[in-house]
C-alpha cells in the first residue's frame, strides 16, 4: 500500500452516517458504504479519501481539502472537493 500524506481531516459521531458519497470536479462520482474499520478510495486525479471507524466516530482523511455535508434525514455523508 502506498503512502499518502493525508494531511486534511473530519471527525464524525459514528451514529450519523454510513454511507459516503464522493464528488470530484471532474464528473467522478462514488458511493461507498462503511461496513469494515477502514475505506480507502483512491481516484484518477490522485485524489484519495480514507474512513475509519471506531466505536464512537468516523473520521475522514484526504489529501486535498474537502467540504462535507449530510443532508436533512439522511445518514449519507456528501463530501466534495474543489477544483
Amino acid at each position: 500500500m502506498k503512502d499518502y500524506k493525508l494531511d486534511f481531516q473530519s471527525e464524525l459521531p459514528v451514529e450519523f452516517a454510513n454511507e459516503f458519497k464522493v464528488e470530484l470536479p471532474a464528473k467522478t462520482r462514488t458511493v461507498f458504504t462503511i461496513n469494515h474499520d477502514m475505506v480507502l478510495q483512491e481516484f484518477e486525479d490522485d485524489t484519495v479519501i480514507c474512513v475509519t471507524r471506531d466505536d464512537e466516530f468516523l473520521t475522514i482523511y484526504s489529501n486535498r481539502k474537502f467540504n462535507q455535508t449530510i443532508p436533512v434525514r439522511s445518514k449519507k455523508v456528501v463530501i466534495s472537493f474543489e477544483e
